[in-house]
């Protein structure tokens, strides 16, 4: 049987040879290793089969020959594709398509995901892939209900996640939780206090609600009470009325900050500038990467760029593609600062972060710079006093009181 089929894919013919040299020409066959296979003898001729280039040889041989050959029937797979041989490019594509179809079924070419008001859908395909759900995967490497399982346990507001397989389709469905809506600051029965973000001496206070508990021009600490939203009422002569309330305290609290930033810079240093660009390219094809070109790269000198050019078939991203690195040559050049080229580039460090304070609407009241050198490095310590919004509003763990006695 198997000879049989290969016989068939390289082609062979069935011939009848007959004539009063018929014996002679099968001995000089065998000499000349011509091979017969489904012989079969008959009085007047003999019908055998043979591969085509030895049909060729014994046509050759016969010329010096009293003999007859005729060509009973041509079969295999060479005489199917003859006709065809104008249109080889078709069929090889053809062939190319059929041996793609067979690679592509029973693998994940579309993942998609629906239900969902919170997570946009490329938010849980990331997470999706990060428990193994990609493209071209095989669909039997799936385990939908403990893939919905970690979902439902990753995503947040979520009550409900079904993962729902349909040939090459992975459908992700979500049910939101109903959300309740937030309490916002300031709604009645709440209450809150106001404490210090960061150390300082107060300069300014002033509270829109709730019982200020400190002065101008005392120092506090980072996390002391300023305002307070819970507080008793006392009479003319100092003493508790019995009276209790509460607020969601709030205000402005404007202190001197005293804020220490660090810089370091060499003095001699290396940089590295681009040089030459190499270039090479790899056929992606299924998870496996092929190099079509081999440029002479040594890694420690060159950096690198990758890019990847996916293909798309009728808008689906197939696992197919081209791979384009690039190499950048670096090329290492010594530098030296100066001393003063290094103190204006620590100044400059340092200034940018003291735009940042300003942007946030810090004010600026002194600075002290600091420069020490130690071997190849200057250092820069710079002392700064900010005037600054320290107040920071924080929940009391406990419902508003009102109590009379």
């Amino acid at each position: 049987m198997i000879n049989e089929f290969m016989h068939f894919l390289t082609g062979y013919v069935k011939a009848e040879i007959s004539g009063e040299e018929t014996g002679r020409l099968l001995s000089l066959a065998a000499k000349e290793n011509i091979r017969f296979f489904g012989y079969k003898g008959e009085k007047e001729s003999v019908k055998v089969s043979l591969k085509i280039k030895d049909y060729k040889k014994l046509l050759k041989i016969k010329r010096k020959l009293k003999v007859k050959i005729k060509r009973l029937e041509k079969r295999g797979v060479p005489f199917l594709l003859h006709p065809y041989k104008k249109r080889l490019g078709l069929i090889s594509g053809f062939v190319f398509g059929v041996i793609i179809v067979i690679m592509m079924s029973g693998r994940v070419w579309v993942l998609k995901s629906e239900g969902s008001l919170i997570y946009k859908e490329s938010e849980v395909l990331k997470y999706a892939e990060s428990f193994g759900i990609t493209l071209g995967m095989k669909q039997s490497d799936i385990n939908p209900h403990k893939t919905a399982n970690k979902l439902l346990y990753t995503l947040k507001g979520v009550d409900f996640v079904s993962v729902n397989t349909d040939g090459a389709l992975v459908n992700i469905v979500i049910k939101d939780s109903v959300i309740k809506p937030e309490i916002k600051e300031g709604e009645k029965g709440e209450v809150r206090n106001v404490i210090a973000r960061s150390d300082g001496v107060i300069k300014y206070i002033e509270a829109s609600d709730g019982m200020v508990k400190v002065k101008v021009n005392e120092a506090v600490k980072k996390g002391d009470l300023l305002i307070t939203g819970l507080w008793d009422t006392y009479n003319n002569w100092g003493e508790k009325t019995g009276k209790s309330f509460s607020a969601a305290a709030r205000g402005k609290v404007i202190a001197e900050v005293r804020k220490v930033y660090s810089y370091k810079t060499e003095l001699k240093y290396t940089e590295f500038i681009n040089g030459k660009l190499s270039e090479r390219k790899s056929l992606y094809l299924f998870g496996q990467s092929f190099p079509l070109s081999f440029p002479l790269i040594e890694n420690d000198k060159y950096k690198k760029e990758l890019s990847f050019s996916p293909l798309y078939l009728l808008g689906v991203k197939m696992p197919i593609g081209l791979i384009s690195e690039k190499y950048r040559e670096q090329i290492p050049i010594e530098r030296e600062l100066t001393e003063f080229e290094a103190q204006n580039k620590l100044k400059n460090m340092f200034h940018s972060d003291i735009r940042q304070e300003i942007f946030k609407g810090n004010e600026l009241l002194n600075r002290k710079l600091d420069y020490k050198r130690e071997g190849n490095t200057l250092y820069l310590t710079a002392e700064c006093i900010f005037l600054e919004d320290i107040a920071e509003i924080v929940p009391v763990l406990f419902e508003e009181i009102s109590k009379e006695n």
